[in-house]
């Protein structure tokens, strides 16, 4: 694509996810001119590099993004496949222009707006919308106390049973992912999970009458008293139960044990004093926020280190965000929040533009 060698554009995206791909159709439609900086291959691949079980916690009918529906039985659940399949067709529906392998090292800030270095180029842009997510592994400093010949593996590296070795594991963490990976690996393992269950969605609210889809979208948001106290518990602790349960897990033959705490003896140590002698320990932790390669000054973090940008809005003038955790509410890293972020976004951008 030509666009690709001009030396400057209005908008730049950095991230070709659910958000930046939101994003660019909102500009598109405004005719902004702009360009998608994505560090995969082709879009999609962050889907399609999860594990292989993968099925998403929303049903189609919650799974669109902006201008496209989700293709399919709306009551039912798409794989990671079918999801990197629908990000990549709606890329090339509406012809969003994204430059692949092309990961941002750098942003810097000067009198004409922006710089984002890469390793093979530097591109210049009037604004930034950073839409790369929570993607850094979270993993306790204690892991690197835990002896050699115990296989460690976050979440984001598991692909299936069949690649752990032989003998009992371990999952760290009981959210969504953990409970997954847990009664998964229960099948062919002697899986112990350690972690608190942060509670569970009822089927029904969710997958019937769409009054959870409504609740999570309208109440727990940054503008509600329980909404507020909800984003600090998942930044924290993790988002609820949606599709899994408590009972789901306890059927499944996975072993609960107490929170980890540390390491002794080179193996994991449990809250009451024990330790467990494993093969195997997935790290089902989340992700933690990095933002340290936006060397911008004066932009706002809060004390988890996440941006202070509410609603996308960044302190900074002509610095977004989109699809970061509880950005403006529980919808907002999930697929079918992308879009009323991204709305957003783009309307506050041209906003600023005009003035």
């Amino acid at each position: 694509m030509q666009d690709h060698i001009k030396e400057h554009w209005e908008v730049i995206v950095i991230g070709g996810g659910q958000a930046g791909l939101s994003a660019g159709h909102y500009l598109r439609s405004k005719g902004v001119d702009f360009l998608i900086l994505d560090s995969s291959k082709e879009v999609g691949d962050s889907w399609k590099n999860r594990w292989d079980s993968l099925v998403l916690f929303t049903p189609r009918r919650f799974d669109g993004l902006p201008g496209y529906p989700f293709p399919g039985d709306a009551n039912t659940f798409p794989n990671k496949n079918e999801m990197a399949s629908y990000l990549k067709d709606y890329s090339r529906k509406f012809s969003l222009p994204i430059l692949p392998n092309t990961s941002v090292e750098r942003i810097t800030k000067g009198p004409k707006g922006f710089s984002l270095e890469t390793k093979s180029k530097m591109f210049s842009c009037s604004n930034v919308i950073v839409a790369t997510g929570h993607s850094f592994p979270k993993i306790p400093d204690f892991s690197i106390n835990i002896k050699f010949d115990i296989k460690q593996i976050h979440s984001s590296q598991y692909k299936n049973p069949s690649e752990l070795s032989d003998g009992d594991v371990l999952i760290v963490g009981a959210g969504t992912s953990g409970v997954q990976l847990a009664m998964e690996i229960s099948h062919t393992h002697k899986t112990f999970i350690s972690g608190k269950i942060p509670g569970k969605i009822p089927d029904l609210l969710f997958r019937f009458s769409g009054f959870y889809w409504w609740f999570i979208s309208n109440i727990l948001t940054i503008r509600t008293p329980i909404g507020r106290k909800i984003r600090r518990q998942v930044l924290t602790s993790g988002a609820p139960l949606i599709k899994e349960s408590e009972k789901d897990l306890n059927v499944s033959g996975a072993i609960r044990v107490p929170r980890i705490v540390g390491a002794k003896d080179g193996l994991p140590l449990l809250q009451d004093g024990k330790t467990l002698q494993v093969s195997t320990i997935v790290w089902c932790t989340g992700f933690k926020p990095d933002f340290s390669w936006i060397q911008v000054p004066y932009l706002r973090l809060d004390d988890l280190g996440w941006p202070v940008a509410p609603r996308g809005i960044s302190n900074v003038k002509g610095l977004y965000f989109l699809g970061n955790l509880f950005q403006f509410g529980l919808t907002s890293s999930l697929v079918g929040g992308a879009g009323r972020d991204a709305m957003h976004v783009v309307e506050e951008l041209l906003l600023d533009r005009e003035e």
